[in-house]
């Protein structure tokens, strides 16, 4: 999961349309920033239940493969610059390696999921316990939200994904919550479950759901995306 300082304004509109006169420049120099990320050890990692159509409990999962993948992510991160803090996995959560459903952090308040599937019910507690820990008041929904696998801060909103595994009744209670709008986009066309081990903000596919997970794979390329 990705924890954000600052939920940064918009550009004016007056900029966005600069650029998109012909002529003007439509390629702004890009700037990198140093971000903080949240991971969970694929310790436990396995296909344990089958929650989506990806899930097939008769594949055996390459654990050693799970974990040095893991961990040439995490590297890769820290080389980059970035903050990496960890959560201890918990023995009978596979999926906690999928720290992005974990919850949403942003400007010192946090949003701790609500899973749609009684067997990730546990992870909210795990979560919610690091926050609590780490200085977080840990707010919970009444209804469901998958953390960053439905929720993307960009600019000065949250954009937040809803359909089969993020109730849109939710988006209002988030945007309460965390004093940020929320901009409801629809998932229903989309069938995918998953969210990354981290929450790096590039890793969605071309429809119209924002942060809506990747298939879950029982591969060693399983543990970063689900």
């Amino acid at each position: 999961m990705t924890i954000s300082d600052v939920a940064a304004p918009a550009a004016p509109v007056s900029d966005v349309a600069a650029r998109r006169r012909p002529g003007a420049d439509r390629s702004p120099a890009r700037v990198s920033s140093i971000r903080h990320y949240v991971m969970t050890p694929p310790t436990y990692f396995a296909v344990e239940y089958a929650i989506n159509p990806w899930m097939d409990t008769s594949t055996s999962v390459d654990t050693h493969a799970v974990l040095n993948q893991w961990e040439t992510l995490r590297q890769t991160y820290k080389e980059l610059g970035h903050t990496v803090e960890l959560i201890e996995p918990v023995a009978g959560l596979p999926d906690m390696v999928y720290a992005a459903n974990g919850g949403l952090l942003v400007n010192g308040k946090a949003v701790v999921a609500r899973f749609a599937y009684p067997q990730r019910a546990g992870e909210s507690a795990a979560y919610a316990e690091w926050m609590t820990r780490h200085g977080y008041r840990a707010v919970e929904t009444r209804h469901v939200n998958e953390g960053q696998g439905d929720l993307l801060v960009v600019g000065s909103i949250i954009l937040a994904g809803c359909g089969f595994r993020t109730e849109r009744q939710a988006h209002d209670e988030i945007s309460a919550s965390l004093s940020a709008g929320a901009s409801g986009i629809s998932s229903a066309a989309t069938r995918r479950a998953r969210g990354p081990a981290a929450a790096p903000p590039p890793r969605r596919h071309g429809s119209a759901h924002a942060r809506g997970g990747g298939a879950r794979r029982s591969s060693a390329r399983g543990a970063t995306r689900r």
